[in-house]
């Protein structure tokens, strides 16, 4: 899973930040709702952190100041 956020931050760093969440999203709500029935709230919450850290990355990196 995190394997696909990467390389989909990493391909992404021309896309403006709409796009680039719509191809993310399909991505995070499948994996959600495959897991959904487990108990997983560290998983989520490990995902959740990976995701966001992708993000501001990408943002820090288009914005330097």
């Amino acid at each position: 899973m995190k394997e696909k956020i990467r390389v989909v931050c990493k391909e992404g760093k021309s896309l403006s930040q709409e796009a680039l969440i719509s191809k993310l999203n399909p991505i995070i709500r499948g994996w959600a709702n495959y897991y959904r029935h487990s108990v997983a709230k560290e998983i989520y919450g490990s995902v959740d952190n990976y995701t966001w850290k992708c993000i501001w990355n990408l943002c820090i990196s288009r914005h330097n100041n």
